[in-house]
């Protein structure tokens, strides 16, 4: 439910309102959420590491690139997108097959979202509508 909570955010309708409006319609996204949780100082019995307490990237961090890759593709109806691929592999050296590196292609009849995550590699600092729209900040103060 946190991750949903995205949807109604002030950047998000910066986002919604302000940056898809001058792109236009998006073709093609490419939303990251990398962040090196595991450590080799990690503890086996970390919360990041329990299954049953739901871990693992795609669902502690997969969620939110999903969430801003569906926004992105100009509210296409979910019916409409299909998962292409998807690929995971797991934390390495690490006891319970966790998910790491998680990569999913979806894609609708007018565009496409590569959507990655892992726990145990950085992703990228900034998405490349901040570099292309010279953006300073996520969202107006």
């Amino acid at each position: 439910m946190e991750a949903m909570w995205t949807r109604y955010l002030p950047a998000t309708k910066y986002l919604k309102e302000d940056l898809l409006p001058r792109i236009w319609e998006v073709r093609r996204v490419f939303s990251d959420f990398s962040f090196p949780i595991v450590s080799p100082d990690l503890k086996n019995d970390s919360r990041f590491l329990d299954k049953t307490a739901g871990a693992g990237a795609l669902l502690d961090q997969g969620v939110y690139a999903l969430t801003w890759a569906d926004l992105a593709l100009n509210g296409a109806k979910v019916s409409d997108t299909v998962v292409l691929h998807a690929n995971t592999k797991c934390v390495p050296q690490r006891p319970g097959d966790i998910d790491d590196i998680n990569t999913i292609i979806l894609a609708n009849a007018n565009a496409t979202a590569i959507v990655s995550t892992s726990m145990t590699l950085p992703g990228s600092s900034k998405p490349a509508f901040y570099v292309r729209l010279g953006a300073k900040k996520a969202a107006p103060a």
